[in-house]
């Protein structure tokens, strides 16, 4: 299990932090008319980077001891209590942003001439040119994880003899079970339960993505996929030349399912099945094997690297046993000031090395860029985001590969392999196509109904599996079952990695 000491001690050094923050936040709203005078401007700029440093510190801290132990009535209270703090921040700070967005262009420019501002001209002129007016602080998608969390009765499941109930927590295992009768009852059972949220789910999204509309059209854009591409500082073309590129090629798609449906050795593909690996491995790994694999494997990316890998594992900045109240997630977490956090269910096989490798590579990419840049700039890009980590994934497979004497890992291997395109090409452009049809017609003012999100998602699947997986009623639930439908166009961070 991690250690969160040096994020917080305690609940207690968190609620001194609360108290802290919430009178500097009072106290920010000394700094009106700032914009005026180039030496209150620079304080209040520091002000601002000291509180919002204390705040993610925070989220961290909420999120790490919530993913363990998404029960404890006491990390709710931290989560509520951090809530109202940020709103009331934002709030207080407001100002700034309307003063220095009325500036003719003269008067912003002339703000420079004091060089301490330089540091913060990137952050300034995002602001000024309209490209982060202040978004619905409402988070729609941590709503819609809290409803899916505490779904409890999926319904039960025979397996050798013994009555299972069926949870969020063991759907994946059950999902990838040898036995295709127990695979095809646990996803009917689980897709039949979740249907239940649809409407809920359906109605939490709409509310997201026309907050994202509106954020979009009052910054100046036409619309939110327009400004996401601006704020990124991406084209249009990427994504359409990619589109092109895939739909000309999806015959290479359906070979992969051709090749899966051989190893499995089934006449068909069903929804049930596209998770169950076609290789199954007896060997188990113990979490310090794995270490040793993913110490063997990243060697390429040099000694420094090393180092920076294995300081995850000898500084406890990972959890990765599974637990009962422990939620099913695979995340890296970081704040501005202190080491990163990876959450992980390690089952002693080799795809929870995959999982492992692939947090890991965040963890260091997020090493380097707190080394290596001033507070304010330790955000990580997403559009670079996901190339640490699937590249971590790349050498895995590449290694393991290589030296296996197992024909069954070799060959698991190569699967692996062609997964990572499959999902993160494949699978990410499919998805932010169907994004891509939501936003459009939001964008009409038209509501988004539970009818209308499961017919655009089966299409599209129908389309990208063609005859090689059979359909079925629960395939347009896709857009439930993944919350990154509510991370606006985060898809294209796959696609582009």
């Amino acid at each position: 299990m991690w250690d969160l000491t040096d994020i917080f001690k305690d609940d207690k050094e968190f609620e001194k932090t609360i108290k802290e923050v919430k009178k500097l936040s009072e106290n920010i709203k000394k700094f009106e008319g700032c914009t005026k005078d180039k030496r209150k401007l620079l304080n209040y700029l520091k002000e601002e980077t000291y509180i919002d440093t204390l705040i993610k510190r925070m989220e961290v801290y909420v999120y790490a001891s919530y993913v363990v132990d998404y029960n404890n009535k006491d990390v709710l209270s931290n989560s509520q209590k951090l809530n109202e703090t940020t709103s009331e921040y934002r709030e207080n700070k407001s100002f700034f942003a309307l003063e220095l967005k009325k500036k003719k262009k003269e008067e912003y420019d002339s703000l420079f001439d004091d060089k301490d501002l330089d540091l913060y001209k990137y952050n300034l002129d995002k602001i000024y040119n309209n490209k982060n007016s202040e978004k619905n602080s409402i988070n729609y998608k941590s709503i819609r994880t809290r409803i899916i969390n505490n779904i409890k009765k999926y319904g039960t499941i025979i397996v050798d003899g013994k009555e299972i109930e069926i949870n969020s927590s063991n759907y994946n295992s059950f999902i990838k079970n040898a036995s295709k009768e127990i695979r095809l009852e646990v996803y009917n059972k689980y897709s039949s339960k979740l249907s239940e949220y649809a409407s809920d789910i359906a109605e939490l999204l709409n509310k997201q993505i026309k907050g994202d509309t509106e954020y979009a059209k009052r910054a100046g854009f036409k619309n939110y996929y327009e400004q996401y591409l601006n704020d990124e500082q991406l084209s249009k073309d990427i994504f359409n030349n990619v589109l092109k590129c895939v739909e000309s090629n999806l015959d290479s798609y359906h070979k992969y399912f051709k090749i899966n449906r051989k190893f499995l050795g089934l006449s068909k593909l069903n929804m049930c099945d596209m998770q169950v690996e076609s290789i199954t491995l007896k060997k188990e790994y113990s979490i310090e094997e794995a270490k040793q694999i993913c110490m063997e494997a990243i060697k390429p990316l040099g000694e420094d690297y090393g180092k920076h890998f294995i300081k995850i594992f000898e500084n406890k900045y990972i959890d990765y046993i599974p637990r009962s109240n422990k939620l099913i997630q695979y995340n890296c977490i970081s704040c501005k000031d202190r080491e990163p956090r990876v959450i992980i269910n390690y089952f002693n096989d080799l795809s929870s090395i995959k999982y492992l490798i692939h947090e890991c590579g965040h963890h260091v990419h997020h090493q380097y860029v707190m080394q290596n840049n001033h507070e304010i700039y330790r955000s990580i890009s997403s559009n670079i985001s996901e190339v640490a980590s699937l590249t971590n994934e790349l050498l895995l497979a590449n290694y393991m590969y290589k030296n296996s004497n197992n024909k069954d890992e070799k060959i698991y291997c190569l699967k692996n392999i062609l997964e990572i395109y499959s999902n993160n090409l494949f699978g990410s452009v499919r998805n932010l196509k169907i994004l891509l049809k939501i936003h459009e017609y939001v964008e009409k003012g038209k509501d988004l109904t539970v009818d209308y999100l499961n017919k655009i998602t089966f299409d599209a699947q129908k389309e990208y599996y063609g005859e090689y997986v059979e359909t079925d009623k629960y395939m347009g639930l896709l857009w439930e079952r993944q919350s990154i439908f509510f991370n606006g166009f985060y898809y294209l961070y796959y696609i582009i990695a």
